[in-house]
């Protein structure tokens, strides 16, 4: 039952840390704003920011694990909230164990009693960098966008998230695990009206799709098809 849930958590990418969510330009276009993270924000209420832990708190009020207002992963009230921008599947199983480490440290949060709702929402990233070949430009900012030399396989994407599931299956007993599959990271190109800086940027941040060795929409579906097969 809804109001059986205690603690909320997510792992995860930029989606689940909320990155842009409240953007309205391209200077707070990388900000975190975690407290409205569909995951586990617990800005103001349903009414006015629906997301997961605000409808369970109509059952339960004391759910804990809720992420809060805005900024980066280092500074902020983001609760059990572990996802990070440029995180891609190879992350999850650390994001595991540091989720697992926080609960523990938690007074509020019992982990053999507590029932527990988690998250988990990556492949962004892995379809944006990893699914091409290409020669990156954030390196200084994140490291798989040093570059790419072999495309990553369906199959190596899925180990990565069995990595992570097995980790979340062995340290947090009583635990209910919500794996979404990554979404279509094309749709951005149908926005044809995005200002420049946005076209540069998609450029940079998903090579594989806008990139000068992107591999193509077709191309880039039937790959996404093949990772939500994998899971």
């Amino acid at each position: 039952r809804p109001g059986d849930v205690q603690i909320v958590a997510a792992l995860g990418d930029a989606t689940v840390a909320g990155q842009g969510a409240l953007s309205t330009g391209i200077s707070s276009a990388s900000k975190q704003y975690r407290g409205v993270s569909f995951a586990t924000g617990g800005d103001e209420d349903w009414r006015t920011v629906l997301t997961l832990p605000n409808i369970f708190r109509e059952f339960n009020p004391r759910v804990i694990g809720t992420s809060g207002g805005s900024g980066s992963n280092d500074n902020g009230p983001e609760g059990f909230n572990v996802a990070t921008s440029f995180a891609d599947s190879k992350d999850l199983q650390s994001q595991a164990e540091q989720l697992i480490s926080r609960i523990k440290r938690n007074a509020e949060a019992d982990l053999r009693e507590d029932w527990k709702l988690v998250v988990v929402l990556i492949g962004q990233n892995d379809l944006c960098k990893l699914a091409c070949i290409h020669n990156g430009s954030l390196a200084h900012l994140d490291q798989a966008s040093g570059g790419n030399n072999r495309p990553q396989t369906a199959k190596e994407f899925a180990q990565n998230v069995k990595k992570g599931l097995d980790t979340l299956m062995k340290g947090l007993p009583k635990s209910l695990v919500a794996l979404i599959l990554p979404p279509d990271p094309t749709l951005v190109m149908e926005a044809f009206h995005r200002p420049l800086v946005c076209h540069l940027a998609s450029k940079v941040l998903c090579p594989c799709v806008d990139g000068p060795n992107n591999i193509g929409r077709a191309h880039m579906l039937k790959t996404m098809e093949e990772y939500h097969q994998a899971l």
